[in-house]
């Protein structure tokens, strides 16, 4: 879990983007927190997709949560992606205990719901790591498409 000390950078960020008073020595710092969780989304959606046809492998388990911590770490300071982090959060949460109800030896109906919380969770892990690559994009000038 993340602890937000006063004056902690990433509150700082978060202040000065609220505020809309960040300065352009900012701009670097916010990109590389953008890459920083897009990098960490891509190894998350592996290993989540790994979970999912495994049934809760608990090594890998422990790996996911640990992803899903260092991807809260590298949003928490950007406050344009705390809506779609919002939504991978439950989704992931949903996805985990669809998984925990089927057990080892799900049953067709299990199976299926799994199936649709995986899907889903990977729709909110593709919309997430897209608005990071915008806000790095838009941060560095260029652009990136807007699928």
């Amino acid at each position: 879990m993340l602890t937000v000390r006063e004056n902690s950078f990433p509150e700082t960020v978060a202040k000065t983007t609220r505020e809309g008073f960040m300065s352009a020595s900012h701009f670097p710092v916010v990109r590389a927190m953008s890459v920083q969780a897009a990098t960490a989304l891509a190894r998350y959606e592996r290993h989540v997709r790994k979970l999912a046809a495994t049934w809760l492998d608990m090594e890998l388990y422990t790996v996911v949560s640990a992803e899903i911590d260092e991807i809260q770490r590298a949003c928490a300071g950007l406050p344009e992606l705390s809506l779609p982090w919002t939504e991978l959060l439950i989704s992931h949460a949903e996805l985990i205990h669809a998984l925990w109800r089927g057990g080892p030896a799900p049953d067709a109906g299990t199976v299926q719901e799994v199936d649709e919380r995986l899907r889903d969770h990977l729709a909110c892990i593709y919309t997430l790591a897209r608005r990071c690559l915008r806000l790095a994009d838009r941060r560095s000038g260029g652009t990136v498409p807007r699928h």
